[in-house]
């Protein structure tokens, strides 16, 4: 849906909102649940039960990834989107922020969905105008720093499943952080994580 946007030929806005919809429609609005701000895995998943089971019966790492989507559609394109759409996604953001806050699992040693979270957090704050959010967020993202900042290196090292998305969080964090600070400690780790990969890399067993 974002690469459409991006794209932007005849045809794509319709495409993307249509996808952005069906998205939303999978949101958990369940407050007094863990999994309240996540989303569905799949249009026919099942609402989990009661004694459910993180990762088998819902996976809460969906409100970052999807939370980031819906920030950055609107950060870049929100000129294209209707304002309804605007709003849902907003409500969306809100929502998976709170589920998230509300969840108590992450620690800053989750490196790749910390990352993720540090940026929605901050964004969520400056958007809604909630600014303990902002202030969270910043906090969130400096103990993030705190424990990379020895070694340079994060604990879920040395894995390109998570480096991806460490790559992903830490330019969020550069390019559209809400504070000097975000941006500012983005950009540091951002950069000292290309020098580790580039000391590492092999070129000729490709790893």
């Amino acid at each position: 849906a974002l690469g459409l946007l991006q794209r932007d030929q005849p045809g794509d806005l319709a495409r993307s909102l249509r996808l952005f919809r069906a998205v939303l429609a999978q949101q958990y609005d369940q407050p007094t649940m863990l999994w309240d701000g996540t989303y569905r895995r799949s249009t026919g998943e099942a609402t989990p039960p009661l004694a459910a089971q993180m990762w088998r019966d819902y996976d809460p790492n969906w409100r970052q990834f999807i939370g980031t989507v819906f920030a950055l559609a609107l950060i870049e394109y929100a000129d294209r989107i209707p304002a309804a759409d605007r709003i849902a996604m907003e409500q969306s953001i809100r929502r998976a922020v709170e589920g998230e806050l509300k969840h108590g699992r992450l620690r800053p040693s989750y490196t790749n969905i910390a990352l993720m979270q540090g940026f929605l957090l901050s964004y969520a704050g400056e958007r809604l105008h909630r600014p303990e959010w902002v202030r969270a967020g910043e906090e969130w993202v400096e103990a993030i720093y705190a424990a990379f900042r020895p070694h340079e290196s994060f604990d879920e090292y040395n894995s390109p499943t998570y480096y991806g998305v460490d790559l992903y969080g830490l330019a969020l964090l550069r390019r559209h952080g809400v504070t000097p600070r975000l941006r500012e400690l983005g950009a540091t780790m951002e950069a000292a994580l290309w020098r580790d990969l580039a000391q590492f890399y092999h070129a000729g067993l490709k790893n």
